[in-house]
């Protein structure tokens, strides 16, 4: 669960991390039964993971939400990218 990698009725990937602050981040390399390969990247640079500021599948940007993201797996034999990027909580002013 800190990893937060969970798969979604077989279709879906979702990316929801609660990893350390201290942690630069992790990789991970997953292959589905089929042979389609996810090399997952989560980034931590500013050392607070209190949000997702950056998601990208094969280099494309995608939308998320602030602390997850769900992307729809490509079954496709291939191997795939993604890359998330952590970030501290957006700044409130008043």
């Amino acid at each position: 669960s800190i990893l937060g990698l969970t798969l979604e009725e077989g279709s879906h990937l979702r990316l929801s991390p609660c990893i350390p602050d201290e942690w630069p981040g992790y990789r991970i390399q997953w292959t589905l039964p089929e042979g389609t390969t996810y090399r997952i990247e989560v980034r931590n640079p500013q050392r607070c993971a209190a949000r997702i500021q950056d998601l990208r599948h094969d280099q494309v940007p995608l939308p998320h939400e602030e602390t997850t993201a769900r992307l729809r797996l490509r079954r496709d034999r291939g191997r795939h990218e993604v890359l998330v990027t952590l970030a501290p909580p957006r700044s409130s002013t008043p």
